[in-house]
């Protein structure tokens, strides 16, 4: 299970995505419980195409060749901004690359183009480090946006989830001001503008990814040996709605269409069966009723949003 798991992450191009599948997975029970936690855990290994991206950047035979500053000149006002090493320029640098992931959404687009101009040197490797802080926060940034929409189990996934990638942001932001120091003393970046500067972004993407695998693996491990207590009732099917937020792939949403069209005639017909002068109505517990109630309306928006 745990092999499928990560094989399936490099059918996905962005662990964003992947996470926010993992979550209508977990929600409307697409898949069993285990394995769409496991693809919420193993997700950042959907971040595969940023590396690969990096890597042609890396061995391009046309590396250098279209460069900024031949298309500009070194005297332009863009080149000078993007040569010095200024907290206003790191700033400037790192909001640009944030609103970049927000209105792509997919990092691997950010990544491409941060790696292009560092490969080229067009781009001091300390802005360089500032834009792809703002191209993860943009992604980590979407998560927090998912606090408080939804009710019941996936909630509180949502909160562990989103707390330690913060915790892993946290965390790499100093590891990685920590290792960039640590690099320019050591004078590797001395040899010129391009020297070691895209190996720096591998690494420390590779960084980050690997904190936020080992945190949400951690959470994981524990999370699928705890015990759930039969008597507490989780409601379902709040996820729903997050799916305006959410861009899922076209193969997942005709899956996720048939599983709510199934869903939806399911309940319908659970609901005509139990009807409210019932006698087994009434002996179902009032907290019970009321949660169901609430399912049937997340399940009739969401059978509204796919048609």
């Amino acid at each position: 299970m745990i092999k499928q798991a990560v094989l399936s992450q490099f059918k996905k191009t962005s662990p964003l995505r992947s996470v926010e599948e993992g979550l209508v997975n977990f929600d409307f029970q697409l898949k069993p419980e285990q394995q769409s936690l496991m693809q919420i855990c193993f997700s950042p290994l959907a971040g595969w195409l940023s590396v690969i991206i990096m890597l042609v950047a890396l061995f391009s035979p046309f590396r250098y060749q279209f460069t900024l500053v031949q298309f500009l000149g070194f005297d332009h006002s863009v080149i000078l901004f993007l040569m010095q090493s200024s907290l206003r320029a790191e700033c400037i640098t790192f909001i640009v690359f944030l609103i970049i992931g927000r209105v792509v959404r997919f990092e691997f687009v950010g990544i491409l183009i941060l790696a292009w101009l560092l490969g080229n040197g067009d781009i001091h490797i300390v802005l360089a480090q500032s834009a792809l802080l703002g191209i993860l926060f943009s992604q980590v940034r979407f998560q927090v946006t998912w606090f408080g929409k939804t009710k019941g189990a996936v909630k509180k996934v949502i909160q562990w989830i989103v707390t330690l990638q913060m915790l892993a942001f946290v965390v790499f932001i100093f590891l990685s001001w920590w290792l960039l120091a640590n690099i320019r003393a050591s004078g590797l970046f001395d040899h010129s503008m391009r020297a070691y500067r895209l190996e720096y972004l591998i690494l420390a993407y590779l960084l980050y990814q690997l904190l936020v695998l080992t945190a949400l693996g951690l959470w994981g491990h524990f999370y699928f040996r705890r015990k759930p207590d039969p008597s507490v009732w989780n409601l379902k099917y709040s996820s729903v709605l997050l799916l305006p937020q959410f861009y899922l792939s076209s193969s997942f949403q005709k899956l996720f269409e048939a599983k709510v069209t199934d869903l939806y005639s399911q309940r319908l017909k659970q609901d005509a069966e139990l009807k409210s002068d019932d006698p087994a109505y009434k002996i179902i517990p009032h907290k019970l009723r009321e949660m169901q109630k609430q399912e049937t309306e997340f399940l009739t928006l969401a059978k509204k949003m796919i048609e």
